[in-house]
Order: C-alpha cells, then sequence, then structure tokens
C-alpha cells in the first residue's frame, strides 16, 4: 500500500509473474479495478497451485495499491489456518506463516472468530509461539455480531470482552463487517459504520463496562489503534534511520571525494611518475631487507629455516643427512639475514660432505699410457679423478644454493609492497594496490632474479672448472710425501 494524495480513486496493480529485465518496471501495465480484485486473486492463486484447494505456494502474489486515503505499508495475507483435512497442507501453512511472522519488525495481526471458543482457537496459540507476551501482536476477533448476541447481562459481556489467558495490558478488538458485497466504497463506508453502531447498542443494553471496553469495540477502534501504532512506529525508526541516511551520505562524500582526487592524478605523467617512485622505493626497500631492517615485520613475514625448507619447495640438501646446528635456525628472520644463515648452512654442508670413494678401476682408467710409453703421470690421472669427484659431490650444491638464494630473493617483493602500500599510501595513493599493476612489477622482479640466477650459476660452473684443473698438491699432501707414496705403490698400480 503507497499513500499517493493525487490518487483519487484507488489504482491497484499487480506485479508480473514473469522475471523483468533490468531497469523495466516491475509491476504490470495495465490496472485491476476493485471490484474484480477478488476474483483476479483467486485465479492467480489456482495458477500456482491449483483448483483442487489441497496446496500451498512460497511464490507470492503481490499486489500494489496507490491510494490517498491509504499508509504506505506492506501486508501479508496469509492463508486460513486448518483443522482437519489434508495433514500435509496443514503443516505446509503453519510453516509458511511462522516464517512470514519471524522477523521481529513486522506487527501481527491475529485474526479469531468470536464463535470460537478461546481453547479452540487455531491463530492465537501460533501467534504466541512466536511472539510470547503479544508485544508486536494486535489481537481482532471478527464476526463480533454473531457473538454480541449471545452475551446477557453485564458480567458475562464484560468477561468475555476481558479475553483468556492474556497479559494484563493486552485486550483484543471486536469487529463486525457487511454480509453483503459489491457495495460501493460510501456504501461500504456506511454498512460498517451500522455494524458498529449495532454492535454498540448491543452492548449498551446490557450495560457493560464501556469505560474499561469501549476502545476495543469496533472497525473505527482498531482502524485508529493500528494508526497510533503504525505512528509510533515510523517515529522509533526516525532516528536511526536519520543516522544510516547521515552515514551513508558521509561515506559517499568520502568515495565521491576519494574519486574526485583520482580523476584529478589520472594524468599520464603523474601516474609515470607515481610509477617511477613506487620503484624506486620499492628498490631501496629491498636493498634495505638485505642490509638488514625490521621495517617489513619479521614476525609475520620471516622464517624459521624449517619454514624456508618447506615452503621453498627445494627440498634438503643434495646426497646430505647429517644432522646439524646453523645459527637463528629457529629464528624469523627475511633479507640479508636469511642469506646469511644459508651462507653458514652452505659452508657446513660443503666442509662436511664426502668425496665419493675412488676404486682401482677408476685408477687404472686414469693412469691410460703416456706419450713418452715410460712412466705413467701420476699427476694428471690424479687431477682428472679429483675433477670428476669434485663436480659429483661439489656441484649439485652449487645449482642447490642458488635455487634457495632466488627463492629468499623472490619472497621480498611482497614485504616491500606491503611497506609501501600501508606506509606511503599517502605518497602513492592506490597506484600500489592495482593487481596489474603488482603482477607487472613481480614479473620484471622475478625475472631479473631468474636471469641473475642463470648468471650466477654460469659463472660458478666456470669458476669451479677452473679451480679443479689448477691443483696445488703441495698443499694436499706434499710433493716429497708423494712422490714416496708414488715409487711404493706404482707397481701395483
Amino acid at each position: 500500500m503507497i499513500n499517493n494524495p493525487e490518487q483519487e480513486q484507488p489504482r491497484c496493480r499487480f506485479r508480473k509473474e514473469i522475471a523483468v529485465a533490468p531497469g523495466e518496471d516491475a509491476f504490470e501495465d495495465i490496472d485491476t479495478p476493485v471490484n474484480y480484485l477478488s476474483d483476479e486473486i483467486v485465479r492467480r492463486t489456482d495458477m500456482k497451485t491449483g483448483s483442487d484447494k489441497d496446496r500451498v505456494s512460497d511464490q507470492p502474489i503481490i499486489l500494489r495499491v496507490e491510494y490517498r486515503h491509504c499508509a504506505n505499508l506492506t501486508i501479508y495475507d496469509t492463508p486460513g489456518f486448518r483443522l482437519g483435512g489434508n495433514e500435509r497442507l496443514r503443516k505446509d501453512i503453519e510453516e509458511m506463516v511462522i516464517r512470514i511472522m519471524k522477523p521481529k519488525n513486522r506487527i501481527i495481526i491475529c485474526l479469531e472468530q468470536s464463535t470460537v471458543e478461546w481453547a479452540n482457537t487455531v491463530s492465537r496459540p501460533l501467534a504466541r509461539g512466536i511472539d510470547s507476551n503479544f508485544s508486536r501482536t494486535v489481537l481482532v476477533n471478527t464476526k463480533f455480531d454473531n457473538r454480541v448476541k449471545e452475551l446477557r447481562d453485564p458480567e458475562s459481556a464484560n468477561k468475555y470482552l476481558v479475553g483468556e489467558n492474556l497479559p494484563a495490558n493486552k485486550r483484543p478488538f471486536f469487529v463486525s463487517m457487511p454480509v453483503r458485497r459489491n457495495l460501493d466504497p460510501q456504501r461500504f463506508a456506511d454498512q460498517i459504520k451500522e455494524c458498529y453502531l449495532a454492535d454498540y447498542r448491543q452492548l449498551l443494553g446490557i450495560r457493560f463496562d464501556e469505560k474499561k471496553f469501549g476502545g476495543n469495540i469496533g472497525f473505527f477502534k482498531l482502524k485508529a489503534y493500528l494508526e497510533r501504532l503504525l505512528h509510533q512506529k515510523y517515529s522509533e525508526s526516525i532516528a536511526p534511520t536519520l543516522q544510516v541516511l547521515e552515514n551513508l551520505v558521509e561515506t559517499t562524500q568520502e568515495e565521491l571525494s576519494a574519486v574526485r582526487n583520482e580523476l584529478r592524478q589520472a594524468d599520464i605523467e603523474c601516474q609515470k611518475n607515481k610509477v617511477h617512485s613506487f620503484v624506486q622505493s620499492f628498490a631501496l626497500l629491498i636493498e634495505r631487507f638485505l642490509e638488514g631492517s625490521v621495517i617489513g615485520d619479521p614476525d609475520k613475514y620471516g622464517q624459521t629455516l624449517k619454514e624456508e625448507k618447506i615452503e621453498s619447495g627445494v627440498g634438503d640438501w643434495p646426497n646430505f643427512d647429517i644432522k646439524y646446528d646453523i645459527q637463528n635456525s629457529e629464528f624469523k628472520v627475511y633479507g640479508g639475514a636469511q642469506y646469511e644463515r644459508l651462507l653458514n648452512e652452505f659452508e657446513y654442508v660443503a666442509h662436511s660432505i664426502e668425496f665419493p670413494k675412488t676404486s682401482i678401476n677408476e685408477v687404472a682408467s686414469a693412469l691410460g699410457i703416456s706419450k713418452s710409453h715410460n712412466v705413467p703421470l701420476f699427476e694428471a690421472a690424479a687431477s682428472d679423478i679429483v675433477q670428476m669427484k669434485a663436480k659429483r659431490a661439489l656441484l649439485p650444491l652449487i645449482q642447490y644454493i642458488l635455487r634457495r638464494c632466488a627463492y629468499i630473493m623472490k619472497r621480498l617483493f611482497d614485504v616491500a609492497v606491503n611497506v609501501i602500500t600501508k606506509e606511503e599510501s599517502h605518497t602513492f595513493g592506490i597506484i600500489g594496490q592495482y593487481e596489474q599493476f603488482q603482477k607487472e612489477l613481480r614479473g620484471v622482479f622475478n625475472g631479473f632474479i631468474e636471469k641473475t640466477q642463470r648468471e650466477c650459476e654460469q659463472k660458478a660452473l666456470d669458476d669451479f672448472g677452473t679451480f679443479t684443473k689448477i691443483l696445488d698438491w703441495d698443499l694436499m699432501t706434499g710433493v716429497s710425501e708423494y712422490k714416496e707414496y708414488v715409487n711404493e705403490h706404482k707397481f701395483k698400480c
């Protein structure tokens, strides 16, 4: 129901049963005359539930009425309750009504027939189950004209009008409505007035307590009470509604101001300068992390040695299973401290690893034959064996440590971006939060690391090859000791 002061006659339109496109009016273009409403509701109900009256539907029939004499109000008209018949239908109706009554902002109009005794009513126990003290429930007894004829004296009238098992401040309303249908609006209003006067005369004739119960007799008293109740609900909702609107306006203004500021800064040159400044700050932060700093929150972004090995996906050192203690292994560190811990770990592993054993077959094959066909070149043979054994034992360590180094470096990206977006957002605005920008920056950063990793690996391989080709035997065993060893074992070799 919509209060429309310009609508002299009720304008009734049903909501369209089919889905509507965005921006399209959800209600039908053609109005339904008031005198056809009842038949139209029956027709639409049968379309949803069938004409056998053996089931109900959760899909509502929505009717919008615009009229100058109605309040802004939404009314839910539920199916009538049943005492017998189809048990499943009765249960479906109760579940539907309970679901509609549950929202605490809704007023429950509990209709009961005056001809039915309190103990046999169906709707009141259902309403009490949702609203135990009837704080938002209005009890209305219809067809009062049939019951008032049975009230013979003040005692019986007052006892009936007070109701049963109700809170002290809660009284039912008693109304009678015209029996005749299809009356014009003026005649219908006159009939309601006549029904009210007839009931009231009957009660005055038996001298009921007019002061106590007079305000609950008749349609007009019920209408006035509901209007006061609605006004009270509206008044109670004004303050919180205004607060919500003010908060919404304030939030919208802040968002609008942010959008305007962003538009002002959307200039290409301005954005380029911000990007350059962002990247420069990013590079300086990476350098700062490598030198040592807690600005990036080690408690959050740092890693213990165990966490580093698990999350890097590289695993443990190849061909090495000795347990060892590394400095700061239990501490959460990143950047330079994490590199330092890795180098300490590499030094320990490299000094602890055992070279593969040399077999007599390898020695014999390494000696081969000298060009002079005289004395075998023992130094060349030993050098060849050392080269092969060193490559087999140490090269995997170099490849492993470079992979761990790349992982340590790559994870500094998130630490740096987090610091910039939190502590320097006033300088760069929201540019650092753009997903595509971060994706591009991460790609360049990771690409640089991977390129450097490949270059380092190639340089390490070159240096390693050079180192193993030039062996200082004086440092390894001593020249004299080596010659004595050769003379002693040369025939065996």
